[in-house]
């Protein structure tokens, strides 16, 4: 089961609309994959984008939007995995 991903503005919305949309955000998020042991992504709570930081140098990217974040991981795999 995909992580239930949900961000500050999802209280606004009207209970049918937050269950699809965290529903869609959740399921973005589950196709993307796993990083290697090396890096942490830490997903932001006021919007769809999240950090993702290197434990052994203690970098951390700029904020990723959750559209990109599948071809991030991808590349980060390729370069690392």
């Amino acid at each position: 089961m995909a992580k239930v991903y949900t961000v500050k503005g999802d209280e606004k919305l009207n209970p049918e609309l937050k269950k699809q949309v965290v529903d869609l955000r959740s399921k973005i998020m589950g196709q993307c994959g796993d990083l290697p042991e090396r890096f942490v992504l830490t997903m932001s709570i006021h919007g769809p984008r999240g950090t993702i930081t290197d434990k052994q140098t203690g970098k951390t990217t700029s904020p990723v939007g959750l559209y990109a974040l599948s071809d991030v991981v991808r590349v980060i795999n390729e370069l690392f995995g």
